[in-house]
């Protein structure tokens, strides 16, 4: 049961991982796409995606785990769910503006995608 949730924790680190990353690609602080800029900009989304990572991405993932739907349509699914709610988010406190809905709901998707495998991962059995 321990291994469960240290592969889960691991999975949704992968996945704040990788939305940082996109992030950073996708919106770097500054007018041009560079190295530096991109370091810079993926070390600021990190606590966030971290922290959104915790708030959505936990209960989703015990969610499906509960209702034994754990499967890479359902990380999809609750990826663009768990981004749809962040952008919205974003958009009403004036952080952001709407078109990060659509930003966030596909790299919260990606990024679910890529903490899937960590979920599902089993150790082979010793022969």
């Amino acid at each position: 049961m321990n291994g469960v949730f240290v592969r889960a924790g691991c999975g949704l680190l992968v996945a704040a991982i990788v939305n940082s990353i996109l992030l950073a690609v996708l919106l770097p602080l500054g007018t041009v796409l560079s190295g530096p800029a991109v370091a810079v900009t993926f070390l600021v989304f990190l606590p966030f995606s971290v922290v959104f990572a915790l708030v959505f991405g936990v209960p989703a993932y015990l969610l499906a785990r509960k209702f034994e739907r754990l499967n890479v349509y359902a990380a999809i699914g609750l990826g663009l769910a768990c981004g749809a709610i962040v952008g919205t988010l974003l958009a009403v406190t004036r952080v952001g503006a709407w078109i990060w809905v659509p930003q966030t709901m596909g790299t919260a998707a990606i990024s679910a995608l890529a903490g899937y495998p960590l979920l599902r991962w089993r150790r082979p059995a010793l022969s």
